[in-house]
């Protein structure tokens, strides 16, 4: 199983073997698999780390969950820096206003027919599961046959299992999205050995031997995923720093087994040492992938008692927040402390609303997933990737915050800029 994503928050329950099923979904094919009967941690997967608060066993996608009990005291979200250095306030402006840039103006002529499948981490994952749709959606409107082949979150070899069915359908090209290389050797090896391209989105290609054909190339500035995964990290200081007055006290999470949700953190730390001279890292919150199902909450609880003058949460991801119960624990103690969210999703925006998060630097699943079938036409026509000028938006109660329970999207059409590249109507 892969160390850096996860599920709902909760063990993964036991599964029997009972093959591999298919079913049609919006026009194209869910693979399903049901592997080998194990139990298994959920692990943290791929890009967004991210479970619906519903899937984490909170209602709180509509109401801000039961943190509501002083909830005025878990955190201030209001403050304006007025110390803050003006090359600071430059780039949170840019923040603000969104660091996408337009996809590719041009491509070549795309495949007809093409067999493309794509392995999300697992259906359940919003971040996985996201992009896989979002990559759907653009091959369908080129006329390809799309397959999503269900990941099961490597339970049972389920990210190898899922892209060997692709290699006996004789894919085209494979799609992945929030898996690493050094989790799927096989399945990637075999794609290899068969001819058949493989991309990445949201994950880390093998260290040794790197078996990924192209990763998408997310944006000019920061084309891989460690860059992109560093900068959008400083971004959530930038908005800290000005949110605090320039004087946070931060309680840092670091999980120490997953370059996804450890990059983040090294950007934030970083950011923070160079532009915040009041600022500080009060306390690392280190734990390990396992301990999101279950010691998280605790471990969380501990430390916030043990930093009474912390005044700042930085999770990294909307996922920790609900795993930690972060907000439910800071209102038990009556302090007011600022959070710094995650990726955007729903149920992160609805604990904005609440008053319960300060922000959220939001990114567009959906726009990956259109990037990532731009990069695949490139492959299947044997040309160079390009980057595709996703990037991220700092949203709060006074910046484009989304509706309560929707998740961050862009205002910007990519999908038609997409599709004007594409020569496609």
């Amino acid at each position: 199983m892969q160390d850096n994503g996860f599920s709902d928050c909760l063990p993964i329950p036991t599964v029997r073997d009972e093959g591999h099923t298919g079913r049609r979904s919006g026009g194209h094919t869910v693979m399903r698999n049901t592997s080998i009967r194990r139990r298994a941690v959920a692990p943290l997967v791929g890009i967004a780390l991210a479970c619906g608060l519903s899937a984490c066993g909170s209602d709180s996608s509509s109401d801000g969950g039961d943190a509501g009990s002083g909830s005025d005291a878990s955190t201030n979200v209001g403050a304006t820096g007025a110390d803050i250095d003006a090359d600071i306030d430059a780039e949170l402006a840019a923040d603000f206003k969104g660091t996408f840039t337009a996809p590719p103006t041009s491509a070549p002529t795309p495949a007809a027919d093409a067999n493309v499948w794509v392995v999300p981490c697992g259906k359940v994952v919003a971040g996985c599961q996201a992009p896989a749709e979002g990559a759907v959606e653009a091959g369908e409107a080129l006329g390809w046959t799309m397959t999503i082949a269900d990941g099961a979150l490597g339970v049972g070899d389920g990210y190898s299992v899922a892209i060997r069915q692709a290699v006996a359908a004789k894919a085209d090209a494979i799609i992945v999205t929030g898996i690493d290389c050094d989790y799927a050797k096989g399945g990637l090896q075999a794609a290899k050995d068969a001819g058949i391209p493989t991309i990445l989105f949201g994950g880390f290609d093998c260290d040794d031997t790197p078996l990924f054909t192209t990763e998408v190339k997310l944006s000019e500035e920061y084309p891989s995923f460690g860059d992109f995964l560093k900068a959008w990290g400083a971004a959530k200081a930038r908005w800290l720093i000005n949110a605090t007055d320039g004087k946070a006290k931060v309680i840092n999470t670091v999980v120490t087994d997953s370059r996804t949700a450890r990059y983040p953190s090294e950007g934030f730390a970083d950011e923070l040492a160079k532009s915040c001279p009041d600022c500080g890292i009060v306390d690392n919150l280190e734990f390990q992938v396992a301990d999101v199902a279950g010691p998280l909450a605790q471990k969380f609880s501990a430390i916030l008692l043990s930093n009474p003058d912390a005044n700042a949460i930085q999770p990294t991801f909307d996922s920790f927040i609900l795993a930690g119960s972060m907000p439910q624990a800071i209102a038990s103690t009556g302090r007011k402390m600022t959070i710094i969210g995650g990726e955007g999703l729903a149920p992160g925006i609805s604990l904005i609303h609440a008053e319960q998060v300060g922000a959220a630097i939001g990114w567009d699943n959906g726009w990956a997933g259109w990037g990532a079938i731009d990069t695949t036409i490139r492959v299947l026509a044997g040309e160079d990737t390009v980057p595709q000028g996703w990037g991220w938006q700092t949203v709060d109660a006074d910046h484009d915050l989304p509706a309560d329970g929707e998740g961050y999207t862009t205002g910007f059409d990519f999908r038609s800029a997409y599709k004007a590249a594409w020569g496609i109507s």
